[in-house]
């Protein structure tokens, strides 16, 4: 673990980076807040796999 970012009200999250295949930041909170800012996940595999706009849409949908 590199850095905790503590949970924030104003962001609805909370952060830590760690040095994970580089420098990586996992964040958790609240879903609507947390999928805006995600631009990659990481699969069943360990993979780093790119965040599509139409798979956020998909996210969000299942939120509702």
């Amino acid at each position: 673990m590199v850095k905790i970012m503590p949970f924030s009200s104003a962001t609805k999250m909370m952060g830590t980076l760690v040095n994970y295949k580089g420098l990586k930041i996992f964040s958790k909170g609240a879903p609507d807040f947390v999928i805006k800012n995600c631009t990659h996940y990481i699969d069943v595999k360990g993979d780093t796999v790119p965040i599509t706009e139409a798979f956020k849409n998909t996210l969000n949908n299942k939120l509702k």
